[in-house]
C-alpha cells in the first residue's frame, strides 16, 4: 500500500469508503459500506501498517456497516489477526453505528476477551476516545 502516512489514507470503491488518519495521539478509522472477509482483512492490514508507520498503537474505529457477507468465516479470523501482527501492543476502541450488525461485534468482543487484547466496543465516539486516551 502506498500511503501518505502519517497524515492520511483514503480508499474508495463502489461498495465501501475507508479513511485512516493520524489524529492527536491515535489512529482514526472511518469505514462505511459492505463488509466481507476480504474487505475486513484489507482494512486490518492497512490499520496495522498505519500504526507501525506512525508508531501510534491506539486505534479509534467508527464503522457503519450497510450490508455484511453472512458467509464471512469468523472462525479463522483470530488466526488472521495473529498473522498480521495484531497484538496486545494495540489499544482499540471500536464503534459499529448500525445496530443490525451487532452479531459480528459480539464475535469481535469474544475474540478480544479470549485473547486478552486491550480493546472495547462503545456506542458513543466521545466515550471511546476518552477510554482510548487513558494511559
Amino acid at each position: 500500500m502506498n500511503t501518505t502516512y502519517p497524515f492520511y489514507f483514503k480508499e474508495l470503491s463502489d461498495k465501501n469508503e475507508t479513511i485512516i488518519s493520524l489524529e492527536d495521539g491515535y489512529i482514526k478509522v472511518i469505514s462505511v459500506g459492505v463488509k466481507n472477509e476480504h474487505f475486513s482483512q484489507n482494512l486490518w492490514r492497512n490499520i496495522i501498517e498505519a500504526c507501525e508507520e506512525c508508531e501510534c498503537y491506539k486505534i479509534l474505529g467508527v464503522t457503519l456497516t450497510t450490508n455484511a457477507d453472512t458467509n464471512q468465516n469468523l472462525i479463522t479470523y483470530p488466526r488472521f489477526l495473529d498473522q498480521i501482527g495484531f497484538n496486545d501492543q494495540l489499544k482499540v476502541a471500536w464503534i459499529e453505528k448500525n445496530p443490525d450488525f451487532d452479531i459480528s461485534s459480539e464475535f469481535s468482543k469474544t475474540v478480544f476477551q479470549n485473547r486478552s487484547l486491550p480493546g472495547r466496543f462503545f456506542e458513543k465516539e466521545e466515550d471511546a476516545r476518552e477510554w482510548l486516551m487513558e494511559n
